[in-house]
């Protein structure tokens, strides 16, 4: 009898469990149902969170917290993707993918104010912790609402002052347009959000027409801005071209001329525009004048310094109209642009002859280890190396003329020089050797020279013979190949040890 009873209450203890006290409160499955948060000014969700303690409180109430931007920021995206969608198909329209996308990520970036937690339940038999949570929908409106009415009030104040001087000076009108352009896209995110949020609340109405007002005004002045970009021409007038050397300057600064042609064709400088030079790669460092600025030709100018290995023979200058400087929400493809290009020496165009004596107690050795282990060293840069097996003593000893002349003209640089090494002394039955090295690049365009460095090493060998000498010779080659990218590498392949 006692059995039966116990297996009753056993099957009966899983019901008490879901009927009972571990029944999930109605708001978890619809928070509109709490009385907290049945009014139509509120915005409520509910995070769930599993364990104990403060920590998980607050994990929940963090995931309820989440939820609300989740379902607010569903229905701003869908309402930029179709606002954007419209407007990608207005005829010269600034609205691309790439302007979408940062309205999109800059209306992600906002903490909601005001959370108040409502009600948190723990569920008897899981530990799960539910947090209902709640926002008030004017909050967010007074976060959001006056921000987008002032960018409405600047939009069209510099859209005004754009009308006001096109004729004259289209340089200004387009950087009013900018300034204007460049106020509503940036409170475009927030009229959006400000737009779903408050269409409940009493306040439906004002963040209707502030959105409706800055969605407009943005079309506007996209149009406007693509039709004042469109007459702007970017003129490279001298310095293309050029040829440089490593860490030197171009000769020739680079002048470019802003031009704007108007509904009739007629032509005229853009005065006071801000101009942008930029390389495609980590190329040269360019200085520009103090005021980065055209001057009242349109013209502005700028000197190349500096140059510094790109592993390109052909290298190019952008030069560009600063308009992301005022709107930096426009993408190049929108900015008018004009290129220079200029060229440097690279590792795979350089011709390198290595000749270089080995001797071993003022004897050639036999076996010559320096020459074919830094001609290797530079063959993995990429340069074109070249060895002579006779006819090396004129280019060891010849200067200027005579070692273009003993090269030829297929060669750029010659490295050349001695390593020897010779016996010092015997102690405690190891014999030591002595060696060093007296090595330069010699450029043979313009004679200009550089020493290789390493200071004398020695090494210990159980025989006294050329072999021991050979050992002190390899001791060599660490310095030498160290020296050797410090002073000559570095000026062709960028990222080795010069590079700042």
């Amino acid at each position: 009898m006692k059995s039966a009873l116990l297996s009753l209450l056993l099957l009966a203890l899983p019901a008490c469990l879901s009927t009972g006290a571990g029944a999930l409160p109605a708001w978890v499955d619809a928070p509109t149902e709490h009385p907290g948060c049945s009014r139509r000014d509120v915005l409520c969700a509910v995070g769930i969170a599993s364990g104990e303690g403060p920590g998980v409180r607050e994990l929940a109430r963090q995931r309820a917290v989440e939820q609300i931007v989740s379902s607010v920021l569903v229905s701003v995206e869908n309402t930029i993707e179709m606002d954007a969608t419209s407007r990608q198909g207005d005829e010269g329209s600034f609205w691309t993918d790439e302007i979408r996308e940062r309205i999109r990520v800059r209306s992600h970036q906002e903490d909601l104010p005001g959370v108040e937690v409502v009600e948190r339940w723990v569920h008897p038999v899981r530990r799960e912790v539910y947090v209902l949570v709640r926002v008030r929908r004017d909050l967010l409106l007074d976060r959001w609402l006056p921000g987008v009415e002032r960018a409405l009030d600047e939009g069209h104040t510099f859209l005004s002052h754009a009308d006001d001087v096109a004729a004259e000076d289209p340089g200004r009108a387009i950087h009013h347009t900018l300034e204007a352009w460049r106020a509503l896209s940036e409170a475009y995110g927030d009229a959006v959000k400000a737009n779903v949020v408050a269409r409940p609340s009493p306040d439906g109405g004002r963040a209707r027409a502030a959105f409706e007002q800055a969605s407009l005004m943005l079309a506007d002045a996209s149009t406007r801005l693509s039709e004042l970009v469109s007459g702007v021409a970017v003129r490279a007038l001298s310095g293309d071209g050029q040829r440089g050397t490593v860490r030197g300057e171009l000769g020739e600064p680079l002048r470019v001329r802003l031009e704007y042609r108007d509904d009739a064709g007629a032509v005229r400088p853009l005065v006071d525009v801000p101009v942008s030079f930029a390389t495609a790669r980590p190329g040269a460092a360019v200085l520009l004048p103090s005021a980065a600025t055209t001057d009242a030709s349109g013209e502005v100018t700028c000197r190349v310094t500096d140059l510094r290995p790109t592993g390109l023979a052909a290298n190019e200058i952008t030069v560009r109209p600063g308009f992301r400087d005022v709107a930096p929400d426009l993408a190049d493809t929108h900015v008018p642009a004009a290129s220079f290009t200029y060229h440097l020496p690279t590792a795979a165009g350089t011709a390198v002859l290595v000749v270089i004596d080995e001797e071993y107690e003022g004897a050639p050795v036999c076996t010559p280890v320096v020459e074919p282990a830094l001609a290797a060293h530079l063959s993995l840069f990429g340069f074109d190396v070249r060895s002579l097996s006779a006819g090396r003593d004129p280019i060891l000893d010849a200067t200027g003329s005579a070692l273009g002349a003993a090269v030829g003209d297929d060669v750029d640089i010659v490295l050349r020089g001695t390593a020897s090494s010779r016996y010092s002394s015997e102690e405690r039955g190891l014999h030591w050797y002595r060696a060093t090295a007296r090595l330069e690049l010699v450029d043979v365009s313009d004679g200009r020279t550089t020493a290789l460095e390493a200071g004398e090493v020695k090494d210990a060998h159980r025989e006294r013979s050329e072999a021991g000498g050979l050992r002190a010779l390899r001791l060599l080659l660490g310095p030498l190949e160290a020296s050797l990218e410090e002073s000559f590498v570095s000026d062709y392949v960028p990222g080795t040890s010069r590079q700042p």
